[in-house]
C-alpha cells in the first residue's frame, strides 16, 4: 500500500495537518552565532520516480486534495492551490510525493498564467531530480502563453520567456532560444509597453543572427576540442564568444592564442591588465577600430566593450584626451546591445571579489560557510531596471540570504530571512532597519534549511518588489534616494551588485540579472568609490 511507503511527515504534510502557523513573536530573536560547519555541499540529483510510484502518489494526492482540485476552476484559485502544494512539499527528496507535488504545482501555475510560480516549481525539481529544466521551463512558457489574458500576465510572460531564451542562448541551445525569443516578441506585441516590444524584437533578431554565427563556427568548436592549441579554432571560437555572446572573460584567452595580428595583441594586453588611463584608452581605441570592420550584432557588442574601457579611463583624463573620449562615448551612446540575462557567477573571481567569509566555486555552484555578514561583490553595474534572481539552499544556520542591489549609487538589500528567519524586508529605508520599516513581512520561519528557494528582486523606476518562490512578498514605491545599505553589508563599490549570507551556510545554484530597461556593464579594476 502507498500509505506504508510514505514517511509520516509526508502524509501529515499532504493532509494539511502541518500548515498551521504559530503566533509570530513580538520581538524577533537575534541572529545565531556562526556554526562550526564545513563548506556547503549540493546533494546529488536522483532519477525521476518511476511511473508506478508516481501513479500511487497521484492517487493519494487526488484523495487528500479532492475538494481543492474541484474548486480550482479559475486562474486565481489554481495559482493559490499551486502555492498550497508547494508549501506541502516534503524535504525527503526520495519520496515520489515530492516529485508529484512539484509537477502538479507547476501545472497549476501554468494553468493560472503565473510563469514565475511555475519556474519556482521547476527550480525545486531541478534541485533534486535529473530533469531538463530548460526544456521544462520553455514548455511552461508555451503553456502560459495559451492562457495569459491580462496585460500584467502578458508583460510578465514576455519578460520571463525572454529570460529563458537568454539561458538557452548561454547553453548554446539556439533553436530553443529562437523559439522562446519569438514567443516573447509575440506576447510583447499584445502589451502597450513600447520598450518591452523594442527589447523583445531586438533580442529575437540578435538570437537569429547568433544562431547563424554558431552554425558557422561549429567546425571550429569540434577542432578546439580535439586540438586545444589550434590557432584557427581558437580564433573562430574566441571571436564568437566575445563578439556575439559578449562572453569576454571566456573568449579573450582564445583570441590571445588565435594568431590574428590585431586581435591577439589586444586580447593579450587586456588579459595582462590595464590600470593606467593611457593603457585603458589604448584598449578602447583598439577595440573601437576592430568594431568598425564588423557587422551587427558583433559591431555593437565590440563597441560597447570599447566603451567600458573609455568609461573606466575618462574620470582620470584631462584636456584634449578627455574631450576626445567624451565625444567617443557620446557618439556610441545609441549602440547598446539587446537586453539579456547575465550570469553573475561567471563574472566572479573569489581572489578579488570576496569582502568577508569563506566562499568557494564548484561545479557551477557558489557556496559559503556560516559566518557573520559574509558577502562578495560582482563586477557588474546594473541598468536602470532589472530583475535580480538568486536560487539557493541554506544548508545550516538560522539567518538571512541577502541579494545586495544597486540603483545608481544607492545600494540596499532584500533581507530574505533576517532576525532568525522571521523577517523578509528591504533595508535600509529612511534610516530604518529591515525589522522596523514599512516593507517588513513576518513569519515564524521564512526559510527552512535543506529546501531550495528562489529570491527575486524586481527593480523598476517606480519602485521595487521582493519575491520568494514565485510569490510577491513585499514591495516599496520609491525613487531609491531614501534607500541605503547597512555598513555590515558594505561592498567596495557603491554601484555594483553583491550577495550576502549572515550566519547561513548556503549553496547558490543561480545568481543572475535580467536587464529590463537599459544595459548593465562589467566593471574592470575600478577603484572603490
Amino acid at each position: 500500500m502507498m500509505m506504508r511507503r510514505l514517511s509520516l511527515a509526508s502524509i501529515l504534510l499532504l493532509a494539511g495537518l502541518c500548515w498551521g502557523e504559530p503566533a509570530v513573536p513580538e520581538t524577533a530573536p537575534a541572529a545565531s552565532p556562526p556554526s562550526e560547519t564545513g563548506p556547503a555541499t549540493t546533494p546529488a540529483k536522483i532519477p525521476v520516480p518511476d511511473t508506478a510510484a508516481q501513479r500511487e502518489a497521484v492517487k493519494l494526492l487526488n484523495e487528500v486534495y479532492e475538494t481543492d482540485f474541484a474548486n480550482a476552476v479559475t486562474p486565481i484559485r489554481r495559482t493559490a492551490l499551486a502555492r498550497k502544494l508547494l508549501a506541502a512539499v516534503p524535504q525527503e527528496t526520495t519520496s515520489p510525493v515530492r516529485f508529484v507535488l512539484l509537477t502538479r504545482a507547476r501545472d497549476l501555475a501554468v494553468e493560472g498564467a503565473d510563469l514565475d510560480l511555475a519556474l519556482a516549481s521547476i527550480a525545486e525539481l531541478d534541485q533534486a531530480y535529473t530533469i531538463d529544466a530548460l526544456a521544462m521551463s520553455a514548455e511552461a512558457a508555451t503553456g502560459v502563453a495559451k492562457v495569459a489574458r491580462s496585460p500584467e500576465q502578458r508583460r510578465r510572460l514576455a519578460e520571463g520567456a525572454g529570460a529563458i531564451a537568454d539561458r538557452a542562448l548561454a547553453a548554446d541551445r539556439y533553436s530553443a532560444a529562437r523559439a522562446l525569443a519569438e514567443l516573447a516578441l509575440g506576447v510583447s506585441r499584445a502589451t502597450s509597453d513600447p520598450e518591452l516590444q523594442r527589447s523583445a524584437a531586438q533580442r529575437a533578431r540578435q538570437i537569429r543572427e547568433m544562431e547563424t554565427a554558431y552554425a558557422d563556427i561549429k567546425k571550429s568548436l569540434d577542432m578546439l576540442a580535439a586540438q586545444p592549441a589550434d590557432p584557427a579554432a581558437n580564433l573562430g571560437v574566441g571571436r564568437f564568444r566575445c563578439f556575439f555572446t559578449n562572453d569576454w572573460p571566456g573568449g579573450l584567452s582564445l583570441l590571445a592564442r588565435g594568431g590574428d595580428k590585431i586581435l591577439a595583441p589586444l586580447a593579450q594586453q587586456e588579459l595582462a591588465g590595464a590600470t593606467e588611463p593611457a593603457a585603458q584608452v589604448a584598449l578602447g581605441d583598439g577595440w573601437g577600430a576592430v568594431a568598425e570592420k564588423e557587422r551587427d550584432p558583433a559591431k555593437n557588442n565590440v563597441q560597447q566593450h570599447a566603451c567600458q574601457w573609455y568609461r573606466l579611463a575618462e574620470p582620470n583624463l584631462s584636456g584634449l584626451t578627455k574631450a576626445r573620449i567624451q565625444g567617443r562615448l557620446k557618439a556610441l551612446a545609441g549602440t547598446e546591445p539587446a537586453s539579456k540575462t547575465v550570469n553573475l557567477l561567471k563574472l566572479v573571481d573569489l581572489s578579488k571579489h570576496v569582502i568577508a567569509g569563506k566562499w568557494a566555486l564548484s561545479q557551477g555552484n557558489l557556496t559559503v560557510e556560516s559566518g557573520w555578514f559574509c558577502r562578495l561583490e560582482f563586477p557588474y553595474r546594473p541598468p536602470a531596471e532589472y530583475d535580480y534572481r538568486v536560487a539557493f539552499t541554506r544548508t545550516a544556520g538560522n539567518d538571512s540570504i541577502a541579494p545586495i542591489c544597486a540603483v545608481g549609487s544607492h545600494q540596499f538589500v532584500l533581507d530574505t530571512a533576517g532576525w532568525g528567519s522571521t523577517i523578509f524586508s528591504f533595508s535600509i529605508i529612511d534610516g530604518r532597519m529591515g525589522n522596523n520599516n514599512a516593507t517588513v513581512r513576518k513569519a515564524v520561519r521564512w526559510i527552512e534549511n535543506g529546501r531550495p528557494y528562489t529570491a527575486l528582486v524586481k527593480v523598476r523606476r517606480e519602485g521595487v518588489q521582493g519575491w520568494l518562490n514565485g510569490k510577491l512578498v513585499t514591495e516599496w514605491k520609491t525613487n531609491y534616494k531614501e534607500m541605503s545599505l547597512f555598513a555590515t553589508w558594505g561592498l567596495r563599490h557603491n554601484d555594483v551588485l553583491g550577495l550576502g549570507a549572515n550566519s547561513a551556510a548556503t549553496t547558490f545554484r543561480t545568481v543572475e540579472v535580467t536587464e529590463i530597461s537599459g544595459h548593465g556593464e562589467i566593471v574592470k579594476d575600478a577603484e572603490p568609490q
